[in-house]
């Protein structure tokens, strides 16, 4: 990443927009503190011009190194952290579930509550 003054910037624009445009990153400070980040973006199509697509569209874009399948030599294996476990949280208390006797008195239940309903009627015979 390129950093610069604005100053420095304005002095060598030219080689540092060719660094931008070759796809390394910048910023430049300015003496308030702030701090201005360049990029370039590649030009827009042409209207009504549409881009190749297909296969072979990005030859040339993308490699793979010829020692890919290699084994690792270098890299040395390190067993992972272990990762300290939590107690489990304790169970909250049951509510909302009703004794035996508890609602005695207080609910009104009709003599026939047993029978089915009369439109219920025709679906049990």
């Amino acid at each position: 990443m390129i950093q610069v003054t604005i100053e420095e910037a304005q002095r060598r624009l030219p080689e540092l927009l060719a660094m931008v445009q070759a796809g390394e990153g910048m910023e430049i400070y300015a003496e308030s503190g702030w701090i201005f980040r360049v990029g370039a973006l590649p030009p827009t199509p042409i209207e009504g011009e549409r881009p190749e697509t297909g296969f072979g569209s990005c030859r040339g874009l993308i490699w793979m190194a010829d020692d890919f399948d290699a084994p690792l030599d270098e890299i040395e294996l390190v067993p992972a952290p272990l990762v300290r476990q939590r107690p489990p949280r304790p169970r909250p208390p049951v509510t909302g579930v009703p004794k035996a006797g508890q609602y005695e008195g207080r609910l009104i239940v009709p003599d026939d509550f047993k029978e089915p309903l009369d439109e219920m009627r025709e679906y049990m015979e």
